[in-house]
């Protein structure tokens, strides 16, 4: 199992690991009841079943859709979203400069057209 990691969002990030600490813990209390001495199939198969499903649906899905607007949100309003963004995408500079005036106060380019912090 692994968890979605959105370094814009960590927001999302947050819930999809607790999407997936929620999920497994009845998946192991299924697994357990499968295999002690006096097995339980049905509530084991059940307790598996609500686990996965709380994992997809709190590590997954919700967690995806959080992030798009929340990443695109920090990135508009934060200057440190706005600039781990331009890092990866240096063509996106002026955009972003022109959005997030937090960025444009804080960060310009170099000589050399790194992005560097105003001091």
């Amino acid at each position: 199992m692994v968890y979605l990691k959105n370094e814009f969002a960590p927001k999302a990030t947050l819930l999809s690991v607790l999407g997936l600490l929620t999920g497994l813990l009845p998946a192991i209390f299924g697994v357990i009841n499968i295999t002690k001495r006096r097995p339980d199939l049905v509530t084991g198969i059940i307790l598996i079943a609500v686990g996965v499903a709380v994992y997809v649906l709190l590590g997954l899905v919700l967690p995806g859709k959080l992030s798009k607007k929340e990443a695109e949100k920090n990135i508009r309003t934060k200057a440190k979203y706005g600039y781990l963004y331009c890092k990866q995408n240096p063509d996106a500079y002026e955009n972003i400069r022109a959005v997030n005036a937090e960025f444009a106060r804080t960060y310009t380019k170099n000589e050399t057209g790194k992005i560097v912090k105003i001091k």
